[in-house]
């Protein structure tokens, strides 16, 4: 029996986002809503797994964890780069790597968690891709964008979100959440409720819209 895992999951809703019935019959997704970040917890809840669906950055997988994980064989990411999976550790293991396809235009990630876009901008690794919010976010209008940044975020400064959140147009909202760092990670319940807050925040102006 081959077994799922998907990370990171934090507001419930991965077993919903996919036809996993469609999967052979032996097989078991298990979905984890909290986040690990002791490398020693993460290995021993993944140690039963085959495969292991990230959810971007938000975990990363270093040399250090994939080398306690022998029965991985299938690695996937949601997008096609992942600059916190290490690549060359994966392929000296057989750990098969691979990312899905998303749409080629930022709009949808500028309105929902441009702070790991914002990452990139002040990017401290070379291999990272470049993207540039600054070059596109006023053009966003009128979708609305919701901006969800931590105050203490290592990649992001203050000026940088204040920034952009001066260079955006309406409809705009920024929510500061004081978290101790860019993946929130003492604070997952306060961005799970800012996530809801967005869409339904959302929601209501597209019930006004024309």
């Amino acid at each position: 029996m081959a077994r799922v895992a998907l990370l990171d999951d934090y507001q419930g809703v991965a077993l919903g986002m996919a036809d996993w019935k469609s999967l052979p019959k032996d097989t078991e997704v298990v979905a984890f809503r909290d986040h690990l970040d002791d490398d020693g917890a993460l290995a021993a809840r993944l140690a039963d797994f085959d495969i292991v669906m990230a959810m971007r950055e938000r975990t990363p997988f270093p040399r250090t964890l994939l080398e306690r994980l022998p029965r991985l064989k299938l690695l996937i990411t949601a997008g096609m780069r992942n600059a916190s999976i290490d690549m060359k550790a994966a392929a000296e293991r057989g750990v098969l790597v691979c990312g899905t396809a998303g749409l080629p235009y930022p709009t949808a990630e500028l309105a929902w968690r441009w702070s790991d876009s914002l990452s990139w901008v002040t990017k401290r690794d070379a291999a990272e891709p470049s993207f540039a919010p600054h070059e596109v976010i006023a053009s966003v209008s009128p979708v609305p964008l919701y901006m969800i940044q931590s105050t203490k975020d290592e990649y992001v400064s203050p000026s940088d979100y204040e920034r952009f959140r001066a260079t955006a147009k309406e409809p705009k909202q920024l929510v500061l959440i004081e978290a101790s760092n860019h993946r929130f990670t003492d604070k997952r319940k306060e961005l799970s409720a800012a996530f809801t807050q967005g869409l339904a925040w959302i929601a209501r102006l597209s019930a006004k819209a024309p």
